[in-house]
Parts: C-alpha cells; structure tokens; sequence
C-alpha cells in the first residue's frame, strides 16, 4: 500500500530539484529513528496481515474485473474501526486487522474466522452479480474487455495498449507512480515472461506493458512484531533465506494475459512493471527484488553480491553513528528515488528543522523486497519485519495455514537459535527457482544443520520443509497443550502435504485444470469459457 495521504503531488519534472535534499532528510530521519528507538524492547510475536482481495462482476455470464474498490470501502468505512484501504487497481482492496494479533498461540485458531468474517462483510455490501474473491491474477488482465465501469477509457499515465488507466485507483498516489515511474526510465514498462510451449504454441513469450500487470495482482503479507532491533534483524535475514521456500509453496500465477506462463508466479511480472532504472543506472536489480545485504551482525560475512550502496550515504550514516551493517542496509534503499513527493513535502524541505519520519518511509515503503524492516513509530513500538512472498491462495483455510505456519517458524527460529544463513547469492539463485514452473521439484541451495556450521547442500523442498517441520512440531511439544496442538495441526498438515507433493499448489491445481478442459487448444490460451469454469470453482470453494 505504501504512504498514502491526501496532499497535492508534484509532478515528475517538480520532483527533480528536491531529490537530494529529499534524501538527505530521509536519511536525517532513520538517524533520528535509530537514536531515538535502537533500545527499544517489546513483547514480541504481535502480528498482523494485510490480505489483497480481488473484485469481480458476472455480466452475460462472463466475469470481469469491477472497477469499484474506492466505492467500496467508502462503505466498509462506515463501521468505526473498520481498517480497508485502496491499492493499485481498482479491482482490489486490502484488509488489515483493526488491532494486531497477540502472542498468545490461541489466537492462531481464529485467523480463519476472522478472514472468512471479512469475505461475509464485503458479500454483505456487494451488489448482484458482484463478488469478491481470493485469487492472485485474473487470468484475462489486458484482453479485450477485460473489466467493467462506466466512461471513455484513457490512458494518459500508462501509456498502455492493453489496460487503460481508468482501472487503476483514483487516490492520486497510484496513477502519480505509474507516470513516475514510466518518465524516470524515460520509456514504457516493458515486461516479458516466457510463454509455456504447448503443442500448438505460437508465441515464444508473453508481453506486458505497464504497472497493472503486476501490482494489480493480489498477494497475502505479514508483519511480525520484533522483541527489539538485534531480533528483528536476525528474523529479517532468516525470513530472506527462506522466502523462496516460501515462494514456491504459495505459487498461484500462472496466468497472464489470457495465456499460460512458464512461471508459476506472479513475481518476475511485478519486478518488472515498477523497474523505474535509466539506461545509466547501474542498479542490477529492480526496486521490486530480493533484498542485497543481511543486516544482523552474524550475517554480514555472507553478504557476497558487489556492493550497490550509494557510498556517500554509507558514509553519512556511519559518521552519525549507525552501525556499519545498517548502513548499507539504508545506503542501499537510498540508491533509489523517491518516486512520489506531495506539495506538503516541499514545505517540510524549506524547515530549518524537520522532524519528518515520511522522507524515510516514503522511500523505505517503495523499496517492494522479499522482506522489509520497519522501525518503531513511538516510544511502545518496536522493530518489525514484514514478510512480503506469499502469493493468494483461493481459500482462507490456505491463507490461515501460511500466516499461521510463519508465526510458528518465526517463534521457532528465535526458540531454537537456528541458522539457515548461506551466501546471499544463493539465496538469489534459490529465488530465480522459485519464481518457474514446477519449482517444487527443483533442487534449493540450503544447511541440513541448521543449529550451527552445517555444510550447504542442494535440497529438495520436501527436504528443507522437513528440516523446519522437525523443529516446529518440537517447539509444539514444549508447550505441554495437547488441545492446541490438535487444533492447530490441520493448518501445518496442509503446509507439509503441499512441501511433499501430496498436495497441489494453487498454480498447479490451475495448470492442471486450464490443460484437461475441454475448450483448451493446446495453443497455451486461456479463453473467457476457461477462466468463467475457473472462477466459479474458486467461488464455489469458498461456500
């Protein structure tokens, strides 16, 4: 979602005179954080989720994206501590909890209720034929007549020939980056993604040309409450290594643009519909990637990918006391730009003193990576991570089981002192698996001692999640509450069935349904016939 606020933006040619001195206040502000919150304790394993529904009309019995998310929460709004918020396309709207889970495992047991109360809500509001559904990509974004609202299309922002900027929501943020973004690299969004070869297959590739191709995709986040700092670096790092895993159990993508991908998620689409590099630039990686650097001190020596901080900032940040690890950590989300600045910024950047956190939570909340460190807002904060792969499975019985399956392992990590860290760029080469098809039965570089020094070896899947399932169900066992543990086991049992193949992922299930129906060509295109069947599955699942 990222910083939202109601204040006038300046457009991109405004932008380019207050980069620096923007930044540099951004970076004035962690200083300012980091000295004020580094000592900050909390009780940890407070959480919370953001869920990123998907609204869909029936018109002549074809379903369509509907283009009424801002209408939307105008009315979910209406019940005081109601939390539903815009998000890039119009079709979507996201949910976060009013208040945050607490550390007591027994309220694992009602996520599930919780997700399906929402579902109830927003059904309750909908109109006839309109529905709500968890799905991570409608499989005909950018066909022809893919969505339904009311007015002349345009696309002034964009620049797309697939999907006018009438779908994207109307708070000025969102169309503001997709012009930022677009005028920064000074082209047009350019994605492509290898098409999967059928029999009857033309195409070598599919093609995508702006924003909504990827962040009009739903997926599901974390946020896990750190006990302080050290806690919420160490769990940040591990969460890194182990998002592919992660990536690759959740995988539900496997559509795009009316046509089969040879990916399996939606991960590689998205990385390169915010890509905002210049020719110039000399960033490898996307401002939507995995992370550069672990940041715990007992990481750093696997930091083996060439260094891409902006030095200066490094050495800024060193100077004013932040510890080298953190340094880069930050010099590195400052190699990028801010993408959107409000008039009300402008007026903070003419203050002698400012004491602005948003020049630091702009750039930090568009910096899109596998995992994302937040620090403290006052004094009862602490440090959090934010787990940020999971894609959107169909039911909230899946999205229970890998929140619940994260609060675990994250609670099981810190109990047991585990260490899963290997070099950083296996944890790239991991990821590149992770994102394709079939990734379940690739090979994943990982530790099988993961208490100590172990030697790093190529593992399945099925092999790592058993490495993590030993030590969960033994962190269970020390809790001495049977009922609980009975309770709670239907969720991990469906992680550990779809890690050992005895379960499909949702891109596999979808795979698999796309290639025996009876209107599919062998020619890798998906029609409205397909993805109406598809649809009502999904929604019937839900019933």
């Amino acid at each position: 979602m990222g910083l939202l606020t109601n204040n006038k933006v300046l457009k991109w040619e405004e932008n380019q005179f207050n980069i620096k001195k923007y930044k540099e206040l951004g970076l004035n502000s962690f200083v300012r954080m980091y000295n004020t919150f580094k000592e900050n304790k909390s009780i940890p394993y407070y959480w919370g989720y953001e869920m990123e529904y998907m609204l869909l009309k029936k018109e002549n019995e074809n379903f369509k994206l509907n283009i009424i998310g801002n209408k939307l929460i105008n009315r979910l709004s209406n019940n005081e501590g109601d939390c539903w918020f815009p998000e890039y396309a119009n079709w979507m709207i996201e949910k976060i909890p009013n208040k945050p889970f607490s550390p007591k495992l027994e309220e694992l047991l009602i996520l599930e209720e919780q997700i399906n109360s929402e579902i109830t809500r927003m059904n309750h509001i909908l109109g006839k034929n309109e529905y709500v559904i968890m799905l991570t990509s409608y499989p005909l974004l950018g066909t022809k007549n893919f969505y339904i609202f009311n007015g002349a299309p345009y696309n002034n922002y964009s620049k797309s020939k697939y999907v006018p900027d009438n779908v994207i929501n109307p708070h000025i943020r969102f169309k503001t980056l997709t012009e930022n973004i677009r005028k920064r690299r000074r082209k047009k969004i350019d994605i492509d993604i290898p098409i999967y070869k059928d029999q009857f297959t033309i195409e070598n590739k599919i093609e995508m040309d702006c924003m909504a191709f990827g962040m009009g995709n739903c997926c599901a986040q974390i946020t896990i409450q750190c006990e302080g700092l050290d806690h919420a670096m160490m769990l940040y790092d591990q969460f890194a290594i182990l998002s592919p895993f992660l990536l690759a159990l959740s995988a539900a993508c496997p559509i795009l643009k009316g046509k089969l991908s040879d990916h399996d998620t939606r991960w590689r689409v998205i990385e390169q519909a915010v890509d905002d590099r210049k020719p110039e630039d000399k960033l490898k990686k996307s401002r939507y990637s995995t992370i550069n650097y672990f940041i715990s001190p007992n990481g750093v020596k696997y930091n083996d990918i060439e260094d891409e901080y902006n030095e200066d900032y490094y050495n800024n940040l060193v100077n004013s006391g932040i510890p080298s690890n953190l340094s880069k950590h930050v010099a590195y989300l400052f190699a990028r730009d801010p993408l959107i600045m409000y008039e009300e910024d402008l007026n903070d950047i003419k203050k002698s003193e400012n004491e602005s956190n948003s020049f630091f939570i702009n750039i930090n909340s568009s910096n899109w990576n596998n995992v994302r460190l937040k620090p403290p807002m006052n004094s009862n904060d602490s440090w959090k991570v934010e787990i940020r792969v999971l894609e959107m499975q169909t039911t909230s019985f899946e999205n229970s089981s890998f929140f619940i399956f994260i609060i675990l392992l994250a609670k099981t990590i810190t109990y047991y002192k585990l260490d899963f860290y290997i070099p950083i760029s296996e944890v790239d080469n991991n990821f590149e698996k992770s994102i394709k098809k079939d990734s379940k039965n690739s090979k994943y570089y990982f530790k099988r001692n993961v208490k100590g020094k172990g030697k790093i070896d190529l593992l399945f899947l099925s092999e790592i999640y058993d490495i993590l399932f030993k030590y969960i169900y033994d962190y269970l066992e020390t809790l001495n509450d049977n009922t609980f543990i009975n309770k709670i086991s239907k969720y991990l049992e469906h992680i550990k069935l779809l890690s050992n193949g005895l379960k499909q992922t949702i891109a596999e299930k979808i795979r698999e349904f796309i290639l025996n129906h009876k209107e599919y060509k062998n020619d890798s295109n998906v029609n409205q016939i397909i993805t109406n069947e598809l649809i009502q599955k999904i929604l019937s699942s839900n019933n």
